[in-house]
């Protein structure tokens, strides 16, 4: 939208005194700022979703590599306990872990729809 803008700045003279309403560029220019502002904002979303799941990932990396250190400690410990040695095993696993993808309501809703 910008370049439109910076094409049509020559001719504002022409566009002003033709169909267009005055100060049309001028709201043209600040249109493109909120695209760009828009733009730009999604994009910072992305990335802050994209650094927040790799945060996730890691912490997850170094938590198991914990785990490991300790079950080296603690099953010797618990070992012949089999009530501990089953509380241990289950605390030590992570089952599942996945980030769910949000779905935009007027979607959301269109899919309950047509379902």
């Amino acid at each position: 939208m910008r370049q439109i803008y910076k094409a049509a700045l020559p001719f504002a003279g022409q566009m002003e005194g033709g169909h267009f309403p005055p100060g049309f560029l001028q709201q043209m220019a600040n249109l493109a700022d909120e695209l760009d502002a828009s733009v730009a904002a999604k994009d910072d979303v992305a990335r802050r979703a994209a650094n927040a799941t790799k945060a996730v990932r890691d912490a997850l990396r170094e938590g198991r590599a914990a785990v490991q250190t300790l079950d080296s400690i603690v099953s010797h410990i618990i070992l012949g306990n089999a009530p501990l040695e089953a509380e241990w095993r289950g605390a030590k696993r992570i089952v599942h872990v996945g980030v769910v993808k949000k779905v935009p309501q007027a979607q959301a809703t269109m899919d309950v729809k047509a379902a």
